[in-house]
């Protein structure tokens, strides 16, 4: 929980990462630990690390979609898009009624320049949460459609298009 706080409330990654390595000394294997060492990392640009920490909690908890979608997301960020979109593709295999990695492979069609595939997971993506028409509102954005931007936004309980960096090169 200190390791919690310190990434949250302090924004101090270093303590956060300090407090985690030895929560995971006194409960090693623990998976939500390393779970959240591995996003501490990946806000600290660590991400080889930070895929390692992911693919460790996968062996731990394999059926936990949410895993295999952050997995995912931080190599999408490292432009290793064929093995992010396998790591979508599992999100969705386990969790089929989720939108999150629908959500992803709409992002990734985007990053790639692909509209077409970003149009085909938003036909199959499922309702229900935030990441739908957020998905609905940044492909009508790179379609150029500012109506159909304006009505997905505001569907949205969060904003939706703040600054979105589309995973540039790093």
């Amino acid at each position: 929980a200190l390791g919690t706080y310190y990434y949250w409330c302090r924004k101090d990654y270093e303590r956060a990462l300090r407090e985690l390595d030895r929560a995971e000394e006194l409960r090693p294997g623990e998976h939500e630990v390393i779970e959240m060492r591995a996003y501490v990392k990946r806000r600290m640009g660590l991400y080889r690390e930070t895929i390692a920490d992911l693919e460790r909690v996968q062996q731990l908890d394999p059926r936990d979609n949410l895993i295999a979608a952050e997995t995912g997301d931080t190599y999408m960020v490292l432009r290793e898009f064929d093995v992010a979109d396998r790591c979508f593709r599992r999100s969705i295999e386990l969790a089929p009624g989720n939108a999150l990695g629908y959500f992803y492979r709409v992002a990734l069609g985007l990053v790639r320049g692909d509209l077409e595939t970003a149009h085909r997971e938003l036909a199959v993506m499922p309702s229900g949460d935030d990441q739908t028409p957020r998905s609905h509102a940044w492909v009508a954005f790179f379609d150029r459609d500012i109506d159909g931007v304006r009505k997905y936004a505001s569907q949205c309980k969060e904003p939706t298009i703040s600054a979105p960096t589309f995973y540039t090169p790093l």
